[in-house]
């Protein structure tokens, strides 16, 4: 699967993003607004890991964010299981250079209609960190809408962080 707009591609992550992957991934100030198993400082290593990792799945679920044939950021979903298999966590990331751009509320948009179209997902949810306003904004523009906060329920950085949870049904 592979979709491509006017700025970006999305598709599966290949071997040779590692480097591409790394440059934008090590980063601090992305690494503050992600999962702590997002290593930091990130090396190739941690790339070439996480690309097998991806690619080790059964169905594709994490794709790369591409511009100009470079791998420049993430956005995949984590399936839940159980009474929840009809839902998954979608989480996304990008370089700091593509920050403030649109591309990453594009990319939600595009991966939320792939999802609710190609598979038995009928809802997506994303925790945010309160101190992320921008990936707040990027679910919000998306269609997402916020069903409530929770209180000191990460550990960030040395410090307890509430989330504020967002979902969208289909």
């Amino acid at each position: 699967m592979a979709i491509q707009n006017e700025t970006f591609l999305l598709r599966p992550w290949e071997k040779g993003d590692a480097a591409s992957l790394t440059g934008h991934a090590n980063n601090f100030k992305v690494w503050q607004n992600v999962r702590d198993c997002f290593p930091h400082p990130y090396t190739v290593t941690d790339g070439r890991d996480f690309i097998e990792l991806a690619l080790s799945k059964p169905a594709t679920q994490d794709f790369a964010i591409v511009i100009d044939g470079n791998a420049v950021g993430g956005i995949g979903i984590v399936p839940l299981s159980d009474v929840e298999r009809f839902s998954a966590e979608i989480g996304y990331w990008i370089g700091e250079p593509f920050w403030n751009k649109g591309i990453v509320t594009q990319a939600v948009q595009t991966m939320t209609t792939y999802i609710f179209d190609h598979t038995n997902i009928n809802r997506l949810f994303a925790p945010v960190f309160a101190h992320n306003a921008a990936s707040a904004r990027v679910l919000e523009k998306s269609g997402f809408r916020q069903v409530g906060i929770l209180t000191k329920a990460a550990f960030k950085n040395n410090h307890f962080v509430d989330m504020i949870l967002y979902e969208l049904v289909k």
